[in-house]
């Protein structure tokens, strides 16, 4: 084993395991003992792994140590940053406020509520009457008039902003590229309208002046920009602005309903308003949503983000700030380590990106990166403009041009955010797994998944394409009937859970009796009981392989390593942190018991890594040494401060072998060697074996070259006896 030059060179005198002082342990019952035990050999090779192993382990202990504390300063914080009950409680009493509220349809008498919208009549009449009278509240339950702050207040305790708004987005007409050219088909039916993707921002978008049914009224398509100008920052449509009059917006209302506002060219229509909630802080920004496709359907939607109304302006506030200064100064500490190791790899190795070979690298640089954008998102929305625009007054909130607060864009930047976070909380449980190697005992997952990745990886292509199969069947014989499978991701969600049980056989025979069984039964058969049963029989192999491996383990020479319990590893795991302030740890925590049951003093001996240190210049290639021998060994290496002066005493270097049990062991090793003596054996036998086949085809040969000669001879007699006759 060695290492770079030098590594000697910056040990400091042996001052360690003050209570072996080389005079008095000499004389001592325990120097005794040990000069007995001295002649036995020493396991150089335990020794030097076992002190490696550790050392790696308390590296990655420590790392671990630090990365839980950043994570947990981390989800702390975002946890504060999304308000998640508040937020919940709020947006579930607005919806169930709108959207369970029932109405009675004037044409059929039925009973229907938000969901029930199929029609352009039912979006206005929902409006009219469960929507307006619901946002206009201006009186009390007990028939009092609301005034002052009390007025314009939902639900108790949420005022309204600035009212509410209409925007629709429009499709173009004659863009579709399914649209029949013939002239007959254009004089039967001459709209032919295309279709938008993205609430109506991308695709075939109409952004041209419409009129009114009746022409006397054009609406213009409208940019509203809510933040730095980008295209998430811009908000568009065709709006209709409405303020706290509500007898005027029932006459709006109802002329916008006259006029055909809503129309074959509406492709998307959003009504939304924004309420504050001073109890919690946040603006409540509540969306009703109707798509409206080309083929007649309409799917409303509610929507719902609640924002912080400052960014830091309470006690709660300043507390989660210090939660993200700390995670922050955490994350940064890892990414210079990271980048430190990796300069550090690529001048030794003269590769660039020789660190990042293994998976706890590379899942170290992804979520560096992936941090890295959620910093940057986070500043885009502490510093968003919309905050600093509000205009508020006792009336209303609104912005620069009095009109409501305009969330959409933030809200964009919001839901980014909250979804990078969830990626980078996936990253860090990968990264948790992976740490947990520290100790055999908690590692199996890891191992499992470790041993099995491959194969998963192969046998993943197989399975996405019988999923991919059964999708396209499924597409092709109910994507005209079910929702489920009408297109291709939909499809691909609704097969994958088939195959984990969440489909019903009934909802498909419903659709079609003939088709039902011919895709239901196979897809059963091959992905169900045998597809699924092979992956998971796959991760079972990749578990039996690491218990394999770890019952191996436990029966060979470093079975130390394999069987310290993970709770005694930890304690000392954090003690040996708290080396700093050793003077004030009482000293039965200090103490520490060997197996032989002697105690010493933890933080008075080598630790691990500076006993590496003392190993790594040893360039020994044998297993075992007699102590004598290695004692010279350590000293040569680790070179002496003056002449006559041992740098490392026999007394410490017998304890520190006492220390990790390195020394020679007859009874756990008679089975490995009479193993390694079989094996020998076995070798040497298989040699000879050879070496004596080899000369049996010899002597063969010759023996055959001997009989062609003699028959050759005989050969030559005959024919003379028969010249001589």
């Amino acid at each position: 084993h060695s290492s770079p030059a030098g590594t000697m060179g910056s040990l400091e005198p042996p001052t360690w395991n003050q209570g072996f002082v080389e005079d008095v342990a000499e004389e001592s019952p325990d120097a005794e003992r040990r000069q007995r035990e001295i002649t036995r050999r020493v396991d150089y090779e335990r020794l030097f792994t076992f002190v490696k192993v550790k050392t790696e382990r308390s590296d990655r202990g420590r790392r671990f140590i630090l990365f839980l504390l950043f994570i947990t300063f981390y989800i702390a914080a975002i946890i504060m940053q999304s308000n998640p009950y508040n937020t919940q409680s709020m947006v579930q009493a607005f919806k169930d406020h709108f959207t369970e509220a029932t109405y009675r349809d004037i044409a059929s008498f039925e009973l229907k509520t938000f969901e029930d919208t199929v029609t352009e009549d039912d979006i206005w009449m929902w409006i009219q009457l469960i929507f307006l009278p619901r946002i206009y509240v201006d009186r009390f339950s007990n028939g009092e008039l609301r005034n002052g702050t009390d007025t314009h207040t939902l639900l108790l305790h949420n005022r309204l902003t600035n009212g509410f708004r209409m925007t629709q987005r429009r499709v173009l007409n004659g863009s579709n590229f399914f649209c029949i050219e013939r002239e007959e088909f254009i004089e039967f039916s001459p709209n032919c309208y295309g279709r938008v993707f993205l609430d109506g921002r991308v695709g075939d978008v109409d952004e041209s002046p419409f009129f009114s049914a009746d022409g006397r009224i054009e609406y213009e398509y409208v940019e509203l920009d809510a933040g730095f100008g980008t295209w998430y920052d811009i908000d568009v449509g065709y709006f209709q602005m409405f303020d706290f009059d509500k007898e005027n917006a029932e006459l709006r209302i109802q002329a916008l309903r006259d006029r055909r506002w809503v129309n074959e060219g509406t492709a998307w229509l959003r009504l939304d308003f924004v309420t504050f909630n001073h109890n919690t802080g946040l603006f409540a920004h509540i969306k009703f949503v109707f798509d409206m496709t080309n083929t007649g359907e309409i799917r409303p939607r509610f929507e719902a983000e609640s924002l912080s109304a400052v960014a830091y302006g309470t006690s709660k506030d300043f507390a989660r700030a210090a939660l993200e200064l700390v995670a922050t100064l955490l994350w940064f500490y890892f990414l210079v380590e990271l980048i430190t190791a990796a300069v550090r790899d690529a001048r030794r190795t003269g590769k660039v990106l020789s660190h990042f070979k293994d998976f706890d690298s590379i899942a170290e640089l992804i979520q560096a990166l992936v941090f890295l954008v959620i910093f940057v998102l986070w500043m885009i929305i502490v510093n968003y403009p919309v905050r600093d625009e509000f205009v508020v007054t006792t009336e209303e909130i609104s912005d620069q041009e009095g009109n409501q607060p305009n969330f959409t864009s933030l809200a964009y930047h919001y839901h980014n955010y909250f979804v990078c976070n969830a990626c980078n909380i996936l990253l860090a449980l990968m990264r948790i797994l992976s740490f947990m190697r520290i100790n055999p005992n908690i590692s199996q997952l890891s191992e499992t998944f470790s041993n099995s990745r491959k194969n998963i990886a192969q046998f993943g292509i197989v399975l996405f394409l019988l999923i991919l199969c059964f999708q396209l069947m499924g597409h092709l014989m109910f994507g005209s009937s079910l929702r489920e499978f009408a297109s291709f991701d939909e499809g691909f969600v609704s097969t994958v859970q088939i195959m984990l049980g969440g489909g019903s056989y009934y909802d498909l025979s419903r659709a079609d009796k003939i088709a039902a069984p011919v895709f239901y039964y196979p897809f059963v058969f091959i992905m169900v009981l045998i597809v699924f049963n092979m992956t998971i029989a796959i991760i079972m192999d990749g578990y039996d392989i690491s218990m394999e491996k770890r019952k191996a383990a436990k029966t060979a020479h470093m079975a130390d390593l394999h069987t310290k319990n993970v709770f005694v590893q930890t304690s000392s795991g954090l003690m040996r942190i708290l080396a700093p302030i050793k003077g004030i740890i009482p000293k039965f925590l200090r103490m520490k018991a060997m197996d032989s049951g002697e105690k010493y003093d933890r933080y008075e001996v080598l630790d691990k890594r500076q006993t590496l240190a003392l190993l790594e210049p040893l360039t020994l290639k044998s297993r075992y040494y007699d102590f004598d021998e290695f004692h010279r060994a350590v000293n040569i290496a680790a070179g002496e401060l003056e002449e006559g002066m041992e740098r490392v005493s026999r007394v410490d270097l017998i304890f520190l072998i006492d220390r990790y049990m390195a020394w020679e062991d007859l009874d756990v090793y008679d089975a490995e060697r009479e193993a390694e003596k079989r094996k020998k054996a076995v070798k040497e036998t298989t040699k000879a074996l050879d070496t004596l086949s080899t000369k049996v085809a010899l002597m063969l040969r010759n023996q055959q070259q001997m009989n062609i000669k003699v028959d050759m001879i005989m050969r030559s007699l005959v024919i003379v006896e028969r010249e001589r006759c």
